[in-house]
């Protein structure tokens, strides 16, 4: 039975059962908000690309999805028709959201440019007594200005036989957080564009929910996470209460970083095992119309953001408000989401505002153990 709650600004959202049944008590609980996504996004498309891209877009976009069916797993494509079902609105809908990053770098590379999807900055780092803290945002372009007042907190509690209980903080419609947690495992996505894709591979959305729901550790998830099942360059950050690993994935090649005792891991857009640089470009373009500035598009940027960290972290042992000093020293106009957490505690926070940065707004505190008993 699906419940939803509201705490300040963010909605909590409880699904349980099937594939089907969780979509259509998502779509149900979450129909006002769907349907609000749904219907603007030709004007989302607008305001950063210019009418003419917003008015084409309801017919070139949909069939730019059937490429990436036939690699989504069924289980998930009977979640979103369920969720499509529950609130009322089209399936090709509700698919376009899931699959959007990659349906937009198809766009983009058929008018020939390359656009940096979106921006992200991680850290895992220790307090005084060696417990993990990690910390996150996420810089979005495409519909900024929205996002951060329809953040939700997902909780999942799938069929006994069909994985594990997990926290997702994502957007009404999209069936997996770029951010998710489960009892044993908290899991980061970030863009790490690449020059070449991998069209077979698993739009990452899907991979990072089917990654959440069906590992029961770090090891597991890092297993899992292959360059066949990529289409888009990423850097996963996989924690949990023993450690944690930035998992550096193109279609080509997987390398590994791990947090060592006396250190902290950084992680931003761009590989930082040597002799990947080959492998991205140095300057992406901008979308047609964005107020964010030319350098929110390099790898300079990403680069800056890492060093940044790295110096932050390095001073002295991390606490949460240090934490949100330190999101907040690379947040920008694009950040739609920050969240921190404590593998030890269950304790997480997440910045709550109307408008990015959403690291000037209120740090509201959970605690996943309460979800996921």
């Amino acid at each position: 039975m699906e419940t939803r709650d509201q705490f300040q600004g963010i909605r909590i959202v409880r699904l349980s059962g099937s594939p089907k049944e969780m979509g259509r008590q998502h779509g149900k609980v979450l129909q006002k908000e769907i349907a609000f996504i749904t219907s603007h996004l030709r004007q989302i498309i607008a305001d950063h690309e210019g009418k003419l891209a917003g008015w084409l877009s309801p017919y070139f976009l949909p069939p730019l999805t059937s490429r990436l069916i036939k690699r989504i797993p069924s289980r998930y494509i009977e979640e979103m028709k369920g969720i499509a079902e529950g609130a009322g609105v089209k399936y090709s809908s509700i698919l376009l959201l899931n699959v959007i990053e990659e349906v937009r770098e198809m766009y983009y590379r058929l008018i020939g440019r390359f656009v940096q999807p979106f921006l992200c900055s991680c850290f895992v780092s220790r307090d005084e007594a060696g417990r993990i803290i990690w910390g996150r945002t996420l810089e979005y372009w495409l519909g900024e200005k929205i996002l951060p007042s329809l953040t939700t907190v997902f909780v999942y509690h799938p069929d006994e036989n069909d994985g594990y209980p997990f926290v997702a903080i994502g957007w009404p419609g999209i069936i997996s957080g770029l951010t998710a947690i489960s009892r044993e495992l908290a899991l980061v996505l970030l863009a790490s564009p690449t020059k070449g894709v991998n069209w077979r591979g698993i739009p990452e959305e899907i991979l990072t929910r089917h990654i959440i729901q069906h590992s029961s550790s770090l090891l597991k998830a890092k297993a899992l996470l292959t360059p066949d099942k990529v289409i888009l360059g990423q850097n996963v950050v996989l924690v949990a209460e023993g450690g944690a690993a930035a998992v550096e994935l193109s279609s080509q090649r997987k390398q590994i970083r791990w947090l060592f005792n006396e250190s902290s891991l950084i992680v931003t857009n761009h590989f930082q095992t040597l002799g990947r640089e080959d492998e991205q470009p140095d300057l992406y373009s901008r979308p047609g119309r964005t107020s964010l500035p030319l350098d929110f598009f390099t790898r300079q940027d990403s680069h800056r953001r890492e060093a940044q960290l790295k110096t932050f972290c390095a001073v002295r042992p991390m606490t949460i408000e240090r934490a949100k000093r330190a999101l907040q020293l690379v947040a920008n106009a694009g950040t739609v989401q920050a969240v921190i957490g404590c593998p030890s505690t269950g304790e997480l926070w997440i910045a709550e505002n109307k408008l990015p940065p959403v690291t000037n707004g209120e740090w509201l505190e959970y605690n996943t153990n309460d979800w996921l008993r």
